[in-house]
């Protein structure tokens, strides 16, 4: 009987002590759950650092919290860029007033979705409105700079640049894109300095062989041969660099070195353009005008409106006695001329003119006369884009 209640008393005992314990254990948990306010922030955190598993953790806490429907909403679109669903993005933003502590995601998520969509306009309008709020955000600072930079506004795309430069110094960014835009207007000296800057800022190994590239071409409109050689002998030895190489080698009196590097190009890549195009002018140096003509020709057939090319092969024809292949030529050269510059006179004016839509179309029916379909297509497309908003801001 006494051992009957000892073992009664025993077992109450541990049964209460579990009581205890699972009590406490059930009060830590409770005590230390997140807060819908601390679940958004994680979520945010998450977006930032790529991991969707973790925002779908802090969605789900926040889906029974009515008064946070809109920060659900907005870590929601967040999530919907990240997969690659701008539109669904978009519908998630459509119920959201960007306001309070939710207000510069909601922004920046809407102006990276209308942008991914196509919308610049739009994208546009909504990250100058987060400027405003929040000035000098060098992430908005690279949006704007893309938006303009696509809707052939250069103005507006170098001021963008310029004060991103300043924004984000440690970026490669800003320094390459100049690059690019300073290439297509033939500023050279200019394009040299902003690619050596974006080289000094440790740019991924992919970027940096491509601007590698670039900056030895830009050297080499120079006529800065010395530079650019040393350039290149940082690059990989493809058919491009060895071409580049050669043609660097071939100037500087180098010429046996020059015809060497300009043979392994050819057994890489024979039918690169810019092997082609180096072959044939070495050829026509050396007067081999009958090997030069087919290597000119197949350039051409790659590209119709190369106008060194077919202003090479009328050379060939004229210092070879063929007149009428030279005027035939020639003619042809007149034609490409007249709409590469018609093209230019376009983009100078789209400087100026940057939510011009007729305008893109005009640029992208000449595109498609000089046998680029991918351009065209771009600004068809911006075109549409412009339509689009425009359509939109007026209400119809």
């Amino acid at each position: 009987m006494i051992r009957a209640t000892l073992a009664r008393r025993k077992w109450l005992l541990v049964l209460v002590a579990s009581i205890v314990i699972a009590a406490a254990i059930t009060a830590v948990v409770v005590k230390w759950r997140p807060s819908p306010q601390q679940s958004f922030q994680s979520g945010l955190q998450s977006l930032e650092q790529g991991d969707l598993d973790r925002v779908d953790d802090a969605i789900d806490a926040l889906r029974d919290e009515s008064a946070f429907d809109s920060h659900r909403r907005v870590l929601q679109a967040g999530v919907s860029l990240q997969r690659g669903k701008p539109q669904a993005a978009l519908k998630e933003l459509a119920l959201v007033q960007p306001e309070g502590d939710f207000a510069a995601p909601a922004l920046l998520f809407a102006g990276e979705a209308f942008y991914q969509v196509g919308r610049l306009r739009e994208a546009e309008q909504v990250f100058l409105k987060y400027d405003r709020i929040y000035p000098d955000s060098p992430e908005v600072y690279r949006w704007l700079a893309a938006i303009y930079y696509d809707l052939g506004a250069m103005t507006l795309a170098i001021e963008r640049l310029e004060t991103l430069k300043r924004l984000a110094p440690d970026d490669f960014a800003p320094h390459r894109l100049l690059g690019v835009i300073h290439v297509d207007f033939e500023r050279y000296a200019l394009a040299v300095t902003e690619f050596q800057e974006a080289l000094k800022r440790s740019p991924p190994e992919p970027v940096r062989r491509s601007m590698t590239q670039e900056l030895a071409k830009a050297m080499m409109r120079e006529r800065r041969y010395a530079d650019a050689l040393a350039v290149l002998a940082e690059a990989r030895p493809d058919a491009e660099t060895l071409a580049r190489r050669s043609e660097c080698l071939w100037s500087l009196g180098r010429r046996d070195e020059a015809r060497h590097a300009l043979e392994s190009a050819v057994k890489y890549e024979p039918d690169k353009p810019a092997v082609l195009r180096w072959q044939a002018l070495m050829l026509i140096d050396d007067s081999r005008l009958d090997e030069a003509q087919p290597v000119l020709e197949r350039l051409l057939e790659q590209d119709p409106h190369n106008l060194e090319a077919r202003y090479q092969l009328a050379q060939v024809y004229q210092r070879s006695g063929n007149k009428e292949a030279h005027d035939a030529e020639m003619a042809r050269l007149e034609r490409s001329n007249a709409l590469l510059g018609e093209l230019t006179r376009l983009s100078h004016e789209a400087l100026e003119r940057p939510h011009d839509a007729g305008l893109r179309d005009q640029m992208a029916a000449i595109c498609d006369e000089l046998n680029r379909p991918e351009l065209a297509a771009s600004w068809r497309r911006m075109a549409a884009s412009l339509r689009e908003s425009q359509k939109k801001a007026s209400g119809t």
